[in-house]
């Protein structure tokens, strides 16, 4: 699951919008007693059809739905799953974290809590280098998965190494050669994907491979953590228990830089405080870091592009979290987001943003 699938779901109108949400069990999704659970969601959906959609509407629905329980994979790693369909839109998601058991019927996807929690989640690409076969894998939280991304996984071909005028060189320095040419793809290829996701990189692989990797990317690449090893085969799950150690103390790291240089933005005036600040300019595309106390969140009333505090996020026509307002906006228009702890922005009220101008 990513945001550009759920800002698809989030955009799609269609009545009736039915999802289907429910926990699984990790590393066995579609165990025998999560298809009972599927099937018993399912037969709800079909009741709540009935009375709330004409009937072609809701059989076309619910053969959607039933295709997309049938794509459930057995072997997948994912914590929840989500299916959803209308009469234009059928998508099922698989979720990294948990979600409660439910089947909405509304005239939009219920996609708010997912969208908060995914937010909220350290995400980054868990790059896997090895010459049979580099991979590309999706980090959120503690769980990683491997999805499906056009040119991955990489092989590396002998033939392709650089055309070269003068003498050959020696056998290991045609090798490294090589491997700088095949690296040098790889890191291409990253940097497309990472424009349309800017997560950092958790680096994997032997330290010859490692040490490659980081000359041909330079500064170019954010490089959250590396885990040393050969690692071509093993299974996503696994990947996970070694890299989010790694992880976690990547993000500590990366909080300390962030809260220094929100210091040094304050002392050049190129910062934002507060959630109608840094709204404003996070609209305007004017966020390069995006700083966030963990557990802030602020009701708000959007008006004319305008944002306004309020206390009660039950009222009409309130956000019941503008911070994640200001979390997406700042995504879309290409910045970061760091998560810090508790009482870290108290001066900022809970969330400050570094200008880019």
């Amino acid at each position: 699951m990513n945001l550009a699938e759920l800002k698809r779901l989030r955009s799609s109108r269609g009545t009736p919008c039915v999802s289907v949400l429910f926990p699984t069990h990790v590393g066995a999704p579609g165990s025998q007693e999560d298809h009972i659970r599927m099937r018993n969601l399912l037969d709800e959906a079909r009741r709540r059809l009935a009375t709330e959609a004409p009937k072609p509407e809701a059989r076309k629905i619910m053969e959607r739905l039933e295709k997309l329980a049938s794509e459930v994979r057995s072997e997948a790693t994912h914590r929840g799953l989500g299916l959803f369909a209308n009469p234009e839109i059928a998508l099922k998601l698989d979720l990294p974290f948990t979600v409660s058991e439910r089947v909405v019927v509304d005239e939009t996807f219920a996609t708010r809590d997912l969208v908060s929690i995914l937010n909220r989640s350290p995400r980054y690409w868990v790059l896997v280098l090895a010459e049979k076969g580099t991979r590309l894998l999706r980090g959120t939280g503690e769980t990683v998965s491997e999805p499906t991304i056009p040119g991955f996984p990489m092989i590396l071909a002998r033939e392709e190494a650089p055309k070269r005028k003068a003498m050959a060189p020696p056998a290991d320095r045609k090798k490294d050669e090589i491997l700088l040419h095949f690296l040098q793809k790889v890191e291409k290829r990253v940097t497309e994907i990472s424009k349309v996701e800017p997560h950092p990189l958790v680096l994997v692989g032997v330290e010859r491979h490692l040490g490659h990797f980081r000359e041909v990317a330079g500064n170019r690449a954010e490089v959250l953590a590396t885990v040393e090893g050969s690692h071509a085969k093993t299974p996503a799950a696994k990947l996970a228990k070694l890299v989010w150690p790694q992880v976690e103390a990547g993000l500590r790291e990366r909080t300390g830089r962030a809260l220094g240089d929100l210091e040094r933005a304050v002392h050049a005036r190129k910062y934002a405080s507060g959630v109608v600040e840094t709204w404003r300019a996070a609209s305007e595309g004017r966020v390069a870091e995006l700083v966030v106390e963990e557990a802030y969140r602020q009701p708000a009333r959007m008006v004319g592009g305008v944002l306004t505090v309020v206390e009660n996020p039950e009222g009409p026509g309130v956000i019941d979290d503008a911070v994640d307002e200001v979390i997406e906006a700042t995504l879309d228009k290409g910045g970061r987001v760091v998560f810090v702890g508790k009482g870290s922005l108290r001066a900022h009220q809970g969330i400050a943003a570094i200008l880019r101008y």
